[in-house]
């Protein structure tokens, strides 16, 4: 059996050998012609699956190593008899911990403060859900809507109308990218959207690039109907628009969700779908293969009294993120989008949050409180 991977996805050969020989791509140049030998596909959210990639190939299980799946021409799949498998909810945690580390930021360095704000979460889904247990640890208070989610469940009153949602302090968006159907998100976020939200908005953007419409958002930054933006997915990625870039409080080239824990929970979640596709008993162990984290344990003491923006942004400084991407301006043009997926490629080892302990030598019970919520071990001397 003949497997083809994107190069991006953590432990794919270690995880798969078991099955055939595993080749490794960048994401961007995998092709028909690479597949013509190939039995399983195993994508990240770059590469376009359809007709033009698989057909004539002899393809019959795909793997996407992400939540979303806009990605994929499902429909095409199906009518092939193509296995497809995702990654739901494999990230989630780590896109949570973005935000949060996001939303300190602006507290510690844009003089924005959190307590008491409300937050509007669009997509109330596997990141959503995350985001809403977390940010009440910032002083936050989450507002939730999710239409299609409602509807499942029958319209429970856990969910607020859109007039709720507009009339929050903070926007932030976790739908999957849908052009089609009841509930399209493709550019939810327009022209007449933020003519409808309140003044000085905090917009942020983990989901997809084409939820939020470029030109809209770049025109309510500059009319000051948003004051702040923390953006990690971009329209026409690699090719990101370098003005918006320029406006943006915090900008990130798509990595909210790639801690390393999030990246290998995807890896596992394949693994196991082609073990069930082969009907094949999983011997893997993916625990085995991760590193130790950089901070096993934080201490606070008298000498040591770390904030909770100072804990998080030791774990992950979202800050470096936003360094790094905002080089590209310094790239000539051919250079930008390669560069764009290089920061990808070698984004550096980030540990989320459950793998650091934090250890109190006296009682802090405000702090230890909000560090559990965020996801902390927590322990007393």
């Amino acid at each position: 059996m003949l497997i083809v991977a994107d190069e991006n996805i953590p432990y794919v050969k270690e995880g798969f050998a078991e099955f055939g020989d595993v080749i490794t791509v960048h994401g961007r140049k995998i092709t028909k012609d690479i597949l013509k030998d190939a039995d399983v596909l195993l994508v990240r959210s770059i590469t376009k699956v359809n007709a033009d990639l698989l057909e004539g190939t002899p393809v019959r299980f795909v793997g996407t190593a992400t939540i979303g799946y806009d990605h994929i021409d499902i429909d095409y799949l199906n009518s092939r008899g193509i296995t497809f498998s995702s990654a739901p909810g494999s990230n989630a945690n780590s896109v949570a911990e973005y935000v949060v580390s996001g939303l300190l930021e602006l507290e510690q360095n844009h003089e924005y403060k959190l307590q008491g704000r409300k937050i509007g979460i669009v997509g109330v889904g596997n990141v959503g859900s995350r985001v809403a247990k977390k940010v009440p640890a910032l002083g936050l208070i989450p507002v939730l809507y999710d239409p299609p989610l409602a509807e499942k469940i029958n319209h429970h009153p856990l969910f607020e109308p859109f007039e709720n949602i507009i009339n929050c302090d903070i926007i932030t968006f976790h739908v999957p990218l849908e052009k089609t159907g009841p509930y399209p998100t493709y550019h939810m976020a327009d022209e007449d959207f933020f003519f409808q939200i309140k003044q000085s908005v905090v917009v942020i953007n983990t989901s997809r690039g084409a939820v939020v419409e470029t030109n809209a958002l770049l025109n309510a930054i500059r009319r000051g109907i948003v004051t702040h933006s923390i953006i990690d997915v971009w329209e026409n990625e690699p090719n990101i628009n370098l003005d918006l870039l320029n406006y943006v409080t915090i900008g990130t080239p798509h990595i909210a969700g790639y801690s390393f824990d999030g990246k290998v929970n995807g890896t596992y979640q394949l693994y196991l779908a082609l073990c069930n596709f082969l009907k094949q008993k999983p011997t893997w162990d993916y625990k085995k293969n991760l590193p130790a984290p950089p901070f096993k344990e934080i201490s606070i003491t008298d000498d040591n009294p770390l904030t909770l923006h100072s804990i998080v942004h030791k774990i992950y400084n979202i800050k470096a993120d936003d360094q790094a991407l905002r080089k590209i301006v310094n790239k000539v043009e051919s250079e930008r989008g390669p560069y764009f997926d290089l920061l990808r490629k070698n984004y550096p080892i980030r540990r989320e949050f459950h793998n650091t302990a934090i250890r109190f030598n006296k009682d802090n019970p405000v702090l230890a409180n909000q560090l559990k919520q965020l996801g902390f071990k927590v322990t007393r001397d």
